[in-house]
């Protein structure tokens, strides 16, 4: 008994016959899939993107993606919501114990011109380069509702401080969204270089935004 105690200890333990699944490498297969996405999208665009692209990044199989989604555009609204997701919690960061009403305007001005200046995949996604029906993708639609309704609550702010006119705040915040909308997609085409001397998104973001924050106020003052 002795013997075959010290044979079987140097022979090692017996061997499972259980076959092993050989885990995706990134370890989480959703979010392995939307940062091959997004990688893509930098370089080639809506059109070039697809679920086998997608797959093939992040070193699947091409079956693997339909496990969370079902198509090309669940997969573009899915990025397109994490950006209107990180979009609003940049927002909120940014205002947070600001008490002035046009000091947490500006303020989450800066944070979306930052945010599209750093971001400008998602930024492209978001507003634009593929129309997706809301009705099909709530969360997305929820989740984008959400930043545009901060706007209009910090509008009020300053209307409620006599900073505004009086009227409908959801008015004066499409005027401000056109406002800093217009800005941010102007920066990240890279239109507005002539009049920056910052080299990194997020310094240009914040240089645009110091020399241009007061026009915001001035076009929606009473």
């Amino acid at each position: 008994m002795a013997s075959a105690k010290k044979k079987r200890s140097e022979n090692g333990p017996p061997k499972s016959n259980a076959t092993h699944t050989k885990p995706y490498h990134h370890g989480d297969l959703r979010n392995a899939l939307i940062e091959s996405a997004v990688a893509i999208l930098e370089k080639e665009g809506v059109q070039g993107l697809t679920l086998r692209k997608a797959a093939a990044r992040a070193g699947v199989s091409h079956s693997a993606p339909y496990r969370h989604f079902a198509a090309k555009e669940a997969l573009i609204a899915e990025i397109s919501r994490i950006g209107f997701e990180e979009l609003g919690r940049r927002g909120r960061e940014y205002i947070k114990g600001l008490r002035n009403p046009a000091q947490r305007l500006k303020a989450y001005g800066q944070a979306y011109i930052e945010f599209a200046a750093e971001k400008p995949t998602h930024f492209r996604i978001m507003f634009g380069e593929k129309e997706l029906d809301p009705e099909n993708y709530p969360d997305l639609a929820s989740t984008a509702d959400d930043t545009f309704q901060l706007l209009v609550e910090l509008v009020a702010e300053c209307q409620n401080a006599s900073l505004f006119e009086k009227g409908d705040p959801y008015k004066l915040a499409a005027a401000n969204w056109a406002f800093v909308h217009g800005l941010a997609h102007l920066l990240v085409d890279q239109k507005l270089l002539w009049m920056l001397k910052s080299k990194r998104p997020a310094e240009r973001a914040r240089e645009l935004w110091t020399s241009m924050q007061d026009m915001l106020m001035q076009g929606l003052e009473q």
